[in-house]
């Protein structure tokens, strides 16, 4: 239930303001960036991590994941998009609490090839930590 309201959500929005759909190679050539196929959020603590949201400061737009159990993990993919590197922010509640990384930038790490696609990992650990990065 949880993926299909995930996935009900994307079809929903046109594309993440951080990313541009990208419909064949030129395209992809014109844009600077790397191509984003899906997102996964891992819940890694030992409690319900609740309300996921990885938000797109700039534009307001979002992709929310209702509730991930300990261990758990909320995944989709989506046509490919193009991250131009604008600032996102992850926020979710975790032990009654809300809690919420700031702005920040995914830089993509020195081993990913830009002309393969990508997923974003969100790994939410101990209560009021979170990481994200790409992978391939």
């Amino acid at each position: 239930m949880k993926l299909i309201r995930l996935g009900f959500l994307l079809l929903l929005m046109p594309g993440i303001g951080a990313c541009r759909t990208v419909t064949d190679q030129a395209s992809r050539s014109d844009v600077p960036g790397i191509d984003i196929y899906g997102l996964r959020i891992e819940n890694r603590s030992f409690s319900l991590v609740t309300e996921v949201m990885l938000l797109v400061t700039k534009t307001g737009e979002f992709i929310s994941c209702g509730n991930i159990p300990m261990r758990g993990l909320c995944s989709t993919t989506f046509p490919l998009r193009r991250y131009q590197g604008n600032r996102i922010e992850i926020k979710w509640k975790q032990a009654g609490t809300q809690w919420s990384t700031g702005e920040f930038v995914v830089d993509p790490p020195a081993h990913i090839d830009p002309l393969k696609p990508a997923m974003v990992r969100v790994i939410i650990t101990t209560e009021g930590l979170a990481a994200t990065e790409l992978v391939q």
